[in-house]
């Protein structure tokens, strides 16, 4: 199905197009997304969160927060010196209960600036009829949602409030209410991040 995204559009209004940019999706290399970013001077990064058992052990609640930190750095290991100008995280922190939350946003956040735009889909309900879901980008404005044929994780619903408390050094900049109940999301980091200190992970 199509789902039209309010937000989406004005990341891509920002860019320019004369500038590689570096763009991070969390999810698998979706045919469509390929296409879509073909059209700019991009370097396309697919962490497929979704496959890994970092994402399986945090869904379950059953492991340490310095376990979280470990598993979620290891998932998201680049080169030093990578910067991401567009992250999309798709719904990924509505299936991480609130340490998880955490700790995927300490992983993330040495690959950020100021600068960065991070679109991502939460939920405020358990029961949600769109979890579950492969996304990608058809146009600026249009995702195309798929169910996804392999693990569906259980859902953890976080407001708006609790995000804002449990991403590290980013806040919500806007967010929209879906009349699918998804609540569509982007974040910005603050204006103040440098580089994150290893006490932020704890003892490896």
């Amino acid at each position: 199905m199509e789902l039209r995204s309010r937000l989406l559009s004005s990341v891509f209004e920002r860019i320019d197009k004369d500038r590689q940019i570096t763009v991070l999706d969390v999810g698998p290399a979706e045919p469509a997304t390929v296409e879509f970013f073909s059209r700019y001077r991009c370097r396309l990064v697919f962490a497929d969160l979704y496959s890994e058992t970092a994402l399986t052990e945090a869904a379950s609640g059953d492991i340490s927060a310095t376990e979280l930190d470990v598993a979620f750095r290891s998932c998201l290991n680049y080169p030093s010196g990578t910067r991401f100008d567009i992250c999309l995280l798709w719904d990924v922190l509505s299936y991480l209960p609130s340490p998880a939350v955490t700790a995927f946003s300490r992983a993330l956040l040495p690959y950020l600036s100021a600068t960065t735009a991070v679109h991502c889909f939460g939920t405020l309900k358990a029961a949600n009829k769109m979890s579950g879901q492969r996304y990608s980008i058809l146009r600026e404005d249009t995702l195309l949602l798929r169910p996804r044929a392999d693990e569906v994780f259980p859902p953890y619903p976080h407001s708006q409030a609790a995000l804002k408390s449990l991403l590290r050094q980013m806040d919500i900049s806007k967010a929209s209410l879906q009349s699918n109940g998804l609540l569509e999301i982007l974040l910005e980091v603050l204006k103040n991040n440098g580089p994150v200190l290893a006490s932020e992970f704890g003892s490896p």
